[in-house]
């Protein structure tokens, strides 16, 4: 196992994902902080800012959330993948919102929980092969709670250089019940990257 000195841990580990993928998790999460109160602005790839420190429009009557993954410049709309389940299996779900900013694909990651317990202690973890390089911000919390939709967020970012098509193998980690759930695969349906 070897540590770099980054905000997220980034190993080989060649049981979980083989030798040819790197992998990475989130330092543990940060308590959660409701978007509406200001934070500092947090630089990502490419420059990408909080969105609570961005500031907003006018109302125009309509309201709509902003999210790093709402940004764009007229001049590097992003290809769109839309929304893509990783995982649906034991009450856990979890979806994808995709789109590719240049060589970047930025996911949010959305976590929620159909069962009637709370499961405690989530953890995601993503390799990607060696020729794209993986960033994972925290989540916005570790519990899903029960009979939740969307409940827990977390962003994650994949420079793809090389412009190949992106497929990673995930691990899902937590508890339900005082049992120890581990779901796992292979996951490649992201959008093509931007020619």
């Amino acid at each position: 196992m070897v540590h770099k000195s980054f905000s997220f841990v980034r190993w080989e580990i060649c049981d979980f994902v083989g030798p040819s993928y790197s992998a990475s998790y989130a330092a543990p999460p940060p308590q959660y902080i409701p978007m509406s109160q200001p934070s500092a602005p947090a630089d990502g790839l490419l420059g990408i800012t909080n969105a609570a420190s961005l500031p907003t429009p006018p109302s125009s009557g309509l309201s709509r959330p902003v999210s790093p993954l709402s940004i764009e410049s007229p001049a590097q709309r992003p290809a769109e993948g839309g929304e893509l389940v990783l995982l649906d299996k034991n009450g856990i779900r979890i979806v994808f919102d995709a789109r590719y900013v240049q060589d970047t694909l930025h996911l949010r990651a959305k976590f929620s929980n159909a069962s009637t317990a709370p499961m405690m202690g989530l953890e995601l973890k993503i390799a990607v092969p060696k020729s794209m390089k993986l960033t994972m911000e925290p989540q916005s919390a570790d519990t899903i709670p029960p009979q939740s939709t969307n409940a827990v967020i977390q962003l994650v970012h994949i420079a793809n250089p090389t412009k190949t098509d992106v497929r990673i193998r995930y691990q899902v980690n937590y508890e339900q019940n005082g049992v120890t759930m581990e779901q796992s695969g292979m996951f490649d349906e992201f959008p093509k990257p931007p020619a």
